[in-house]
């Protein structure tokens, strides 16, 4: 059973069982483990695991002592600190523990959320405190629920909000204490095992609706995508669905797939959406045809094609997922073969694109064999860039009238060239010797045409600006040309050999249609100068100048988080005067309510020089009539008032009184009922504030 021990009289804190400290560890422990399963950054778990082991038990020993309302005080601000710590001194704990600071919002909070949990895990002395780890714990979680959705990271919450029920039980237990209800410590587990699987079960369903939805939109704002966001603002132009020239980029490092490649290891991509039909501020997709096609017993698939590629070039794929859902299967080139835990898909043989009827999550695992064209001078010199019905859709055909700029500039730079390759080449080059790399461009006016700002205003830009002038170019010169998204295959595991893919290794890329090849990427970025703060030598100097580098923004974000927290432990850890300096004061707390209950019930109030002792014995003969219920629960608090005023302190226990008067409390509001509850105070408010009531106080 569980009870209270003799040092949780003092000041209305409760020392916590035993079972509530195993589940508040059980609890930071989860999170940790939340945080590493979702992949938001690679770290060993063992040294948070044994720093909140230890944490805990201190905070279980420290509970156990009869600590002084200063001591509990200093702990409440040492705890403010830690919250502002966690935040602000986050690059030296991870530092310390070989993490690597990321500079996206969602993993730096995360990050937040996860040290503080492990730094406060040494000062939960009441049970007040021990509660409160479920408010960043559960913020935690929330945050991971916005951008990313692993079945680990549900069934970890599913830990999570058994054990947090379970604190909350036992918090209830001891607010209801003055019931003297027997609950015994299984009662309450059963409890929270049986709540805790209605809120995983609810999580189950609402959460994947959540990141579809709500999640997805939060997520594309903030994390970044393959494409970027529409940023059109011209009222009498549709917006594109790949926006050109739409402003900064910021993606995170937090890891996306591990890939093995086999067959063509040198292609650098994998492949997911296709834009071929350019407005002149973006690109849009055309409604070619698609086909459905069922997965046999062992999820195995063989697309159609109409030409049997090559051995020399084709790569087979073997992708295993880290993080988030997917309704897409990447491929290192056009998609021959898939085998994969699915049922259905949907090829578009135009695209070479496969979508699946139900998205892969974090955790599964599946292997696609591609045709993998590179652009190797030997092969494609001599053939034409030119249009093929069966492989070009009739949409290019009809493609918008270009810039007139750019199309000196192409015939300009292709003028005595013969070859297409060669053609292609010289765009290239001519894109790489006259713009810079960057990824932190200002936005492109919306009035103007994408490829012509970049070439001969902006001169800057990312991987969509460069694959986008490269594309139009090649279009300007009569070469069936296109831009795909996907992943920039770059860093390589040393110990496996396995691909690394992370969310900053999203890429576009261009693709042009050469006779009896196919569709072959080419590089438009290649050689570029990158003058963007994600290259090595940016990196190195902004590093150094960290500190006072800081946007606006991110010190607005830390001030209010910081705020918040602070307050958060103001509410938690009042200032309180000694109570053994001033009594009276203390012991007027303790009646107050009793008074506010006698209003409520239609009392008169207190006459001046009026004792409580002789202003109870002239109520209660009312109050008999009226609420006999609630005047009998008087009665023993008329008897002991003389002893509670006027007996030695040491003798009087004021929290027996406040029970007491709370117990009578329950019953005046029994009797009245909701209905009459809610007018009397409404009157009574009404009195204090002017000065008369607006309905009868009685009846």
């Amino acid at each position: 059973m569980i009870r209270q021990s003799g040092s949780c009289a003092l000041g209305g804190v409760s020392t916590p069982p035993l079972a509530v400290y195993v589940s508040v560890w059980l609890m930071t422990v989860v999170s940790v483990l939340a945080v590493r399963m979702a992949q938001v950054s690679l770290f060993p778990v063992m040294p948070f695991v044994v720093l909140v082991t230890v944490g805990v038990c201190i905070s279980a020993l420290l509970s156990r002592l009869r600590l002084s309302d200063t001591t509990r005080v200093v702990l409440g601000v040492i705890d403010g600190v830690f919250a502002c710590l966690s935040l602000t001194a986050q690059p030296f704990f991870n530092a310390w523990a070989g993490i690597a600071t990321d500079p996206a919002p969602e993993i730096y909070m995360s990050l937040w959320l996860m040290w503080y949990l492990v730094l406060r895990s040494w000062l939960m002395v009441s049970l007040r405190s021990v509660a409160f780890q479920s408010v960043p714990a559960l913020a935690l979680f929330g945050l991971i629920a916005t951008y990313i959705l692993a079945s680990a990271v549900l069934w970890l919450f599913a830990l999570f909000a058994m054990a947090m029920l379970f604190i909350m039980a036992v918090g209830h237990v001891y607010e209801g204490r003055t019931l003297h209800m027997p609950m015994r410590t299984g009662s309450l587990l059963k409890a929270a095992f049986g709540f805790g699987t209605l809120a995983v079960l609810f999580a189950f369903v609402l959460t994947p609706f959540l990141w579809l939805t709500v999640g997805r939109m939060v997520s594309g704002a903030i994390i970044g995508g393959p494409i970027r966001m529409n940023t059109n603002r011209s009222p009498t132009e549709s917006a594109p669905d790949l926006m050109v020239g739409s402003g900064p980029v910021q993606l995170s490092k937090m890891p996306v797939m591990r890939v093995e490649i086999e067959g063509v290891s040198n292609y650098p991509y994998l492949r997911r959406e296709v834009f071929d039909t350019y407005t002149g501020r973006g690109w849009n997709r055309s409604g070619d045809h698609s086909y459905t096609y069922q997965a046999d017993e062992g999820g195995r698939i063989k697309l159609f094609v109409r030409r049997r590629p090559p051995e020399s070039f084709r790569a087979r794929a073997r992708v295993h997922l880290l993080s988030g859902w997917h309704p897409a299967i990447y491929s290192p080139g056009f998609p021959i073969r898939i085998e994969a835990p699915i049922s259905e898909v949907r090829f578009t043989p135009h695209h070479g694109s496969v979508d699946l009827k139900f998205p892969l999550k974090s955790g599964d695992s599946y292997t696609v064999t591609a045709y993998a064209p590179l652009p190797d001078p030997t092969l494609l010199h001599g053939r034409r860039a030119a249009f093929d019905p069966f492989r070009v859709p009739l949409s290019w055909m009809e493609r918008p009238s270009l810039s007139a700029s750019v199309k000196q500039l192409v015939n300009r730079l292709s003028a005595g060239l013969t070859s297409d390759y060669d053609k292609v080449v010289t765009f290239q080059k001519y894109i790489a010797q006259n713009c810079k790399y960057n990824l932190n461009v200002a936005p492109y006016p919306s009035d103007v045409d994408a490829v012509e700002y970049f070439l001969f205003y902006a001169r800057e830009g990312g991987c969509i600006e460069f694959a986008t002038a490269l594309a139009v170019m090649c279009m300007a010169a009569d070469m069936p040309a296109r831009v795909v998204s996907g992943f920039l295959l770059k860093e390589i595991d040393p110990e496996t050999g396995e691909y690394i893919v992370r969310e900053e290794h999203r890429h576009m890329w261009t693709e042009v249609y050469f006779e009896e090849v196919g569709w072959v990427p080419f590089e438009a970025t290649a050689g570029a100068e990158d003058i963007s703060p994600r290259s090595d030598q940016q990196a190195a100097n902004s590093k150094a100048t960290a500190s006072g580098k800081r946007s606006w923004e991110r010190l607005i974000l830390d001030a209010i988080i910081a705020i918040g927290a602070l307050y958060l432990i103001y509410l938690l850890v009042p200032l309180r005067r000694r109570e053994h300096r001033q009594p009276s004061e203390i012991f007027q707390r303790v009646v107050r309510p009793l008074l506010f209950s006698l209003r409520l019930a239609g009392a008169p109030p207190m006459r001046v020089g009026q004792t409580l002792t002789s202003y109870l014995a002239e109520v209660l003969p009312t109050l008999r009539t009226q609420y006999p219920r609630f005047a009998k629960s008087l009665e023993p608090i008329h008897e002991a008032l003389s002893f509670w005023l006027y007996a030695p302190e040491p003798q009087v226990d004021r929290h027996q009184a406040r029970r007491q008067i709370q117990q009578t409390q329950r019953v005046l509001w029994q009797e009245m009922g909701a209905w009459r509850l809610i007018r009397q105070a409404f009157c009574l408010g009404w009195r204090h504030t002017y000065g008369s009531p607006v309905l009868p106080t009685q009846g």
